[in-house]
């Protein structure tokens, strides 16, 4: 072999090994972080696999809220509120030797906390009879209003289910739930319009809310959904709360009165209170 063909080829080799340890010093990404949903004061928890990676810079809508030791990959949101609802969140990766990866951005959506929300299902066919969804479902576009009257009148309440924003209502073999307060509302509170000393009614209308159709006739609420409440009371017993297996609206309190230590009722179980 030529000696310029030597030389050529250890240029080669040699930029090829410098490549290599380049290569195998910058951040890997095993698994990028997935879309969570969380309730309105709960803790949202993103998580990656990664490799290759000495710091985590975790961005929330790309302001920095966090940077973590390459050892902990998971980034905790405390106390996520509604306005942070489709929030964007994503991660820069960072070597030791300062090179980076950022990795895709996924999506925080935020639920009303579950005393705040109401659950109403139902059944849909279209006008030949034939149950919607039937063949392995399908999601569709919902607008649920709240009147005090059982014709006419004007909404005190809208909100809007849209499959564009990823709020559509999932149908199967015809059969629907729509959980009033994870929609996005465009008229009233709806804490304040079910607290209302008067009777109310539903209406469903399927479609988009300038080209849909109505579902009649309206549906009178029922005492359950009278029950929501924007604040939790206080209980008491002998006991703990998880002992005894005391259910209670979030926020409530109660009293053990054989250790007089006092638990709150968070979303998902009662702890003590602080």
């Amino acid at each position: 072999m030529p000696a310029f063909q030597r030389v050529f080829h250890r240029l080669v080799f040699a930029l090829f090994v410098v490549q290599a340890g380049s290569w195998a010093a910058f951040p890997q990404i095993l698994l990028q972080p997935s879309d969570v949903q969380a309730h309105a004061g709960d803790t949202a928890v993103f998580q990656l696999v990664a490799d290759k990676v000495d710091t985590l810079k975790w961005y929330v809508n790309d302001t920095l809220r966090s940077t973590l030791p390459g050892a902990n990959q998971k980034f905790a949101l405390a106390n996520v509120q509604l306005s942070q609802d489709k929030a964007k969140v994503h991660c820069v990766l960072v070597a030791a030797d300062g090179s980076m990866r950022i990795t895709d951005k996924a999506t925080l959506t935020v639920l009303r906390p579950s005393r705040q929300m109401l659950t109403f299902s139902g059944e849909l066919s279209d006008r030949f009879g034939s149950l919607v969804g039937k063949d392995g479902g399908k999601t569709i576009d919902m607008v649920v209003e709240i009147f005090r009257k059982v014709e006419g009148g004007t909404p005190d309440y809208v909100e809007v289910f849209s499959v564009e924003e990823g709020r559509g209502i999932p149908v199967l073999d015809g059969r629907f739930l729509a959980r009033l307060g994870t929609g996005k509302a465009t008229t009233g509170v709806l804490e304040t319009v079910v607290q209302q000393q008067a009777t109310l009614y539903v209406q469903f209308s399927v479609g988009k809310i300038d080209s849909r159709e109505i579902l009649t006739p309206r549906s009178p609420l029922t005492a359950m959904p009278y029950a929501i409440s924007s604040a939790g009371g206080q209980i008491q017993g002998a006991g703990t709360p998880a002992t005894l297996g005391i259910d209670a609206p979030i926020g409530t309190r109660y009293l053990d009165t054989s250790t007089s230590k006092i638990w709150l009722r968070s979303f998902k179980s009662w702890v003590l209170a602080p």
